[in-house]
């Protein structure tokens, strides 16, 4: 499995485990429904080693929809608070995950024609391979 396939199982595994949010989070397409989705977006080298392992920044963007707008709010605010404060991030077979910076706060991106709301957040996650 390729260290960011694993990672972002571990990811999933950890913010599910930690953040009391009572819902699962999918890695489908956002619903109709209400819910929260993650992905992962294009990541960078942060630094090369002579040996070829390197530190990557991996994006990656949680998504919620709701028709309560604090819950969409709070479902997101949780990951980030909680992701950002790890002291000790878990570890893969693959990887190291080093640490998470909120990149954008979570913010309403749209309502739907039935009053649902859409919010998303960016986290920035350094992982070492």
């Amino acid at each position: 499995m390729a260290p960011q396939t694993e990672f972002l199982d571990v990811l999933l595994n950890t913010v599910e485990a930690n953040c009391s949010l009572g819902t699962e989070i999918s890695l489908k397409e956002l619903g109709a429904n209400e819910g929260i989705y993650v992905e992962l977006g294009q990541g960078s080298t942060d630094t090369v080693y002579y040996n070829k392992q390197m530190i990557k920044v991996i994006p990656a963007m949680f998504m919620s929809r709701h028709k309560s707008q604090k819950q969409c709010m709070d479902w997101l605010c949780s990951i980030c608070d909680y992701l950002q404060r790890l002291k000790i991030y878990p570890h893969g077979e693959t990887f190291a995950w080093l640490d998470t910076a909120v990149v954008e706060e979570p913010s309403k991106t749209g309502r739907d024609e039935d009053g649902t709301y859409r919010y998303s957040c960016l986290l920035n996650c350094k992982i070492y391979f």
